[in-house]
């Protein structure tokens, strides 16, 4: 998981009005709790007449936004959603009508049903193999309402369920998000052996730490638990987008379960995976692709150029937004090193882009000033 996403859960806390609930998407939750209670800007409209709100649960740890949004929806519309209707359905308190072709549902009130409705989704497909965590911001909400849930005992086991405040769920996600060091051009898969690249989607074993990529591990959740993985996926495997058997890790021999495996996946950037000094380039970086109207030069950095003397190198270095770091940054290369620029070619201009509006006005309206 490179970013967080989550779905949270709101309860009124006005008199009254307690059996108010509120379903929401949002990527920061403390900074959306203020904004729902009218601290700060951009909160939604329809919370306004029932603050103050607290945060009762957060459903954390989506793919990408698109999972997410739609993980949201779903848990407003379960009667409508195709993934939980059916399970829906089952639910005496989600009621539906018919309005023409359409099939519309009447909001779920109440935290317990809520809660009840959300963990109904997550014991199915697709969000049962997604590596989805729960949170819940009450410390007594979980021991007084779980136990006496059925649908907590199907909850896959994957699944950790937290409690705990704001502070505890960011050390949570930033615990999940470290990501371990991966040595470019020395580190090598642990399932195909090859050396990684930059651009390359990587995992972790939970057991070891040992690097490998997507999908090599994924090849590895299409073999028998011990075997070697096959070259193509085995049949009966092409309807499933989600592995759901098991896997070892074949330096440790940790058993592996997918959700929990992709959860810590992140892609090697340029910068953590850049080569070793004197590796592949000569300032021992790695070199983008360049448009064809642009060369790199090389431009002679000195002593003087880190005080900001020679103009002409800090303005190339500066002008593309070069990966290499510039010359008044501290770099483990000496001073009198060349370092690579790229600047435009004489005489060569970039591809054409759309004139602006103002400029096309103009062109058209030659006699008229500008007001």
């Amino acid at each position: 998981m490179e970013t967080f996403y989550g779905c949270y859960l709101l309860e009124s806390v006005k008199p009254k009005c307690k059996h108010r609930t509120y379903i929401g998407f949002t990527m920061d939750p403390r900074r959306r709790l203020r904004q729902h209670n009218g601290e700060i800007s951009a909160g939604a409209w329809k919370t306004k007449r029932w603050r103050p709100w607290r945060m009762l649960v957060c459903i954390w740890g989506f793919p990408h936004k698109v999972a997410a949004l739609q993980f949201e929806h779903a848990w407003q519309h379960p009667a409508i959603s195709r993934h939980v209707r059916g399970e829906a359905s089952r639910l005496s308190f989600v009621h539906t009508w018919r309005r023409g072709k359409f099939i519309r549902q009447r909001q779920v009130l109440g935290a317990r049903q809520n809660v009840q409705v959300v963990l109904r989704m997550l014991a199915v497909s697709p969000y049962c193999r997604m590596p989805l965590r729960i949170h819940f911001f009450d410390a007594s909400l979980p021991a007084q309402m779980l136990p006496s849930l059925p649908e907590a005992q199907r909850l896959p086991s994957h699944m950790d369920v937290t409690e705990g405040s704001f502070d505890d769920l960011e050390a949570r996600c930033a615990e999940v998000m470290r990501r371990p060091p991966v040595d470019l051009g020395r580190s090598a898969c642990a399932m195909c052996s090859a050396v990684f690249v930059p651009g390359s989607r990587l995992v972790a074993c939970p057991g070891c730490a040992a690097p490998s990529h997507v999908s090599c591990a994924a090849r590895a959740f299409a073999a028998p638990m011990g075997g070697r993985a096959p070259a193509c996926v085995i049949p009966g495997m092409q309807q499933a987008l989600l592995p759901h058997t098991s896997a070892r890790c074949r330096s440790c021999s940790a058993a592996w379960s997918w959700p929990a495996l992709v959860a810590r996946a992140w892609r090697l950037s340029d910068a953590e995976g850049s080569p070793p000094h004197g590796a592949g380039t000569a300032h021992g970086g790695f070199t983008p692709h360049l448009p064809d109207y642009v060369r790199v030069e090389a431009v002679e950095i000195s002593d003087s150029d880190a005080d900001g003397d020679d103009t002409r190198a800090d303005d190339a270095l500066a002008s593309v937004g070069s990966p290499i770091a510039s010359p008044s940054s501290p770099s483990p290369l000496s001073s009198s090193t060349r370092a690579a620029a790229a600047v435009p070619l004489v005489g060569s201009s970039p591809p054409r882009c759309r004139p602006s509006l103002r400029k096309r006005r103009r062109a058209s309206f030659p006699n008229d000033s500008p007001s």
